[in-house]
């Protein structure tokens, strides 16, 4: 009994963990073309900073994606959603 629970105690704690490290992001955007973390190295603070080529989303503080890629996952969308499509409607008439 002892051993199922602490089976749940350390499953509920890693997914705390897990969660609190998706939540807590170190990434924030000094202005729209640079994001910045800050990385602690054997007890000295740096901030190591990365150029965003295009733009930095300051609601997501992360680096925008290229507009193709943005036109590419909209077109896959698409294709997906017609062959689904297509498939439902031929075996709805059978």
């Amino acid at each position: 009994m002892i051993d199922i629970e602490k089976k749940i105690l350390l499953g509920v704690v890693f997914s705390l963990i897990i969660i609190l490290s998706i939540i807590v992001k170190a990434d924030y955007c000094m202005d729209n073309a640079t994001i910045s973390r800050n990385v602690t190295i054997n007890g000295e603070l740096n901030i190591v900073e990365k150029p965003c080529d295009y733009g930095c989303d300051l609601n997501t503080n992360s680096c925008n994606p290229a507009p193709y890629q943005q036109n590419m996952i909209l077109l896959g969308i698409i294709i997906i959603m017609s062959v689904g499509g297509g498939l439902l409607i031929k075996w709805a008439r059978r």
